[in-house]
């Protein structure tokens, strides 16, 4: 009745459901759990997985159900790792790092909301003792954004990928530094500001003297793109011309791209 009433509500001339299921016989059991020892038989399993493992690739999208304690999260994890390897093996354990760096695990219960998953605001502490709040990704959204900076980078020719490389390993030298928050920072126009925090995508800043306001955020991805760019800025308009938009940070993007700048500087110097 289920099924009728929702292809009349919702289905297409030609849709149908489709029910799959199977019948063992008491030895076909026998031989699908154990080898007589009482151990798993891990060939029919790995058939198993790889059954499922085709079905999601063509479904994008399985449901396992079942009690607690049934194997299904064991069977989610195993038909992932299949797919990662391309049927090489279903234990994440034996995964590589590139290819466990494929693979997210989410379980959900009462006190995980959707801001976890996707994206929200999450409370944080001021930099003058104050509770505020700050958007940040989820672990849906970061995982996506992996994704499609895998799929361009695919995309992109060795050496652009080296440049990349050669860029992010100068901003990650940059702000491992143990004083970063300690040390005072200048403009072009001698305006002095401090970092107080960093993240995956935000350079938080705190510039002591500006009366509107103290405490701003600065786009990782801003200063990565300069870098990346090739281009010369030597003065705040050329931060402008190249984002094509106004930007009211650009004297504070222009410092920190020259910090970071002279890093990449050197490295290509002692490369030579």
């Amino acid at each position: 009745m289920f099924a009728k009433e929702f292809l009349k509500r919702f289905g297409k001339d030609g849709d149908s459901f489709i029910l799959e299921f199977m019948l063992k016989t008491k030895n076909e059991a026998k031989d699908s759990t154990s080898d007589g020892n009482g151990k798993e038989n891990m060939a029919t399993k790995e058939k198993i997985e790889d059954k499922y493992a085709s079905i999601l690739l063509s479904s994008k999208n399985i449901i396992l159900r079942g009690a607690p304690g049934t194997g299904k999260t064991y069977l989610a994890k195993a038909i992932a790792s299949n797919i990662i390897s391309n049927g090489a093996t279903c234990d994440c354990e034996k995964l590589s790092l590139d290819e466990k760096s494929q693979l997210e695990f989410v379980q959900f219960h009462p006190s995980y909301d959707y801001s976890d998953f996707m994206e929200g605001l999450r409370p944080k502490l001021n930099s003058d003792g104050s509770m505020g709040f700050e958007l940040k990704d989820g672990i849906f959204k970061s995982f996506i954004a992996k994704a499609r900076k895998n799929y361009e980078d695919s995309k992109k020719s060795a050496e652009m990928i080296a440049k990349e490389l050669s860029v992010q390993e100068a901003i990650d030298e940059f702000l491992a530094n143990e004083n970063l928050s300690e040390q005072p920072f200048y403009t072009l126009n001698e305006r002095e500001f401090y970092i107080t925090g960093v993240d995956d995508s935000i350079i938080k800043i705190h510039i002591p003297k500006n009366s509107v306001m103290k405490n701003v955020s600065l786009s990782l991805d801003h200063i990565r793109q300069m870098l990346e760019s090739g281009k010369i800025f030597k003065q705040v308009k050329d931060v402008t011309d190249f984002f094509n938009k106004k930007m009211e940070l650009s004297n504070f993007l222009m410092s920190l791209y020259l910090l970071i700048k002279s890093k990449t500087s050197k490295k290509t110097l002692i490369k030579r």
